[in-house]
């Protein structure tokens, strides 16, 4: 008989194995970082597969209550490690991002160097048209000193509107780290898609952790306690 947390798992299943297929292991730090998240999820998977056969699997000497608590206990403890995936999913996330930044900025070059004051100066006396020109020579020649004198300096500098200066930025470094942009966009997709698992694989827990269940199986565990307790006392009597 199928259990109503089954669609789940094998939403979790279709999940893990696209993530896979989207985010492969690579030689950046960012596919680094994917694939690092990809195992988060699949580990997320395959417990919460298990967490199914040990409930569908019975001790033929247990009680239902003993059974429930035992896979109540088991589901409590997989609910601590999802949040523990989470924060690891996290953590992946923004040393991989930092490390692609750092990977971005090594290819672009986008530090003004001591000739930035000059480069301002020929830029304040050109034509819209000149302007237009000379940043897209500095884009397609990798010029990125003198283009970072340009796109990094505050508008009262340049005349720059701020839309227009993250416009060429952008362009500049889609040119030259263009690999990296992927790897940033992956990397923040796989975040969202662990961060989906994480949810998915919460609902799972909780469904086969039911508080009110619980309570019930407690209250019957000291009724019979109690009349354990009553009984011994009048055989000893």
């Amino acid at each position: 008989m199928a259990h109503p947390t089954d669609s789940k798992i094998n939403g979790l299943t279709a999940l893990a194995a696209r993530m896979v297929k989207l985010f492969p292991e690579g030689g950046s730090g960012g596919s680094q970082a994917m694939a690092n998240m990809c195992r988060e999820v699949g580990m997320l998977d395959e417990a919460a597969r298990a967490l199914r056969d040990l409930h569908a699997t019975r001790n033929p000497t247990e009680t239902d209550g003993a059974h429930t608590k035992r896979v109540a206990t088991a589901a409590q403890k997989f609910a601590k490690e999802i949040e523990a995936a989470r924060e690891r999913a996290a953590k992946v996330a923004r040393d991989g991002l930092a490390g692609i930044e750092a990977q971005i900025s090594t290819k672009a070059k986008l530090v003004p160097d001591a000739y930035a004051a000059e480069v301002r100066a020929m830029w304040r006396g050109m034509t819209s048209t000149e302007q237009v020109r000379l940043l897209s020579e500095l884009i397609e020649q990798n010029r990125g000193p003198e283009f970072a004198a340009i796109v990094k300096a505050p508008r009262t500098l340049t005349g720059m509107p701020e839309a227009q200066r993250q416009h060429y930025e952008a362009a500049y470094v889609e040119k030259h780290a263009g690999p990296e942009l992927l790897d940033r966009r992956g990397v923040a997709d796989a975040l969202e898609a662990a961060n989906v698992a994480a949810g998915v694989a919460a609902e799972i827990a909780s469904a086969y952790n039911d508080p009110g269940t619980l309570r019930d199986i407690a209250r019957a565990e000291a009724a019979a306690a109690a009349a354990s307790k009553k009984f011994d006392a009048a055989v000893g009597s």
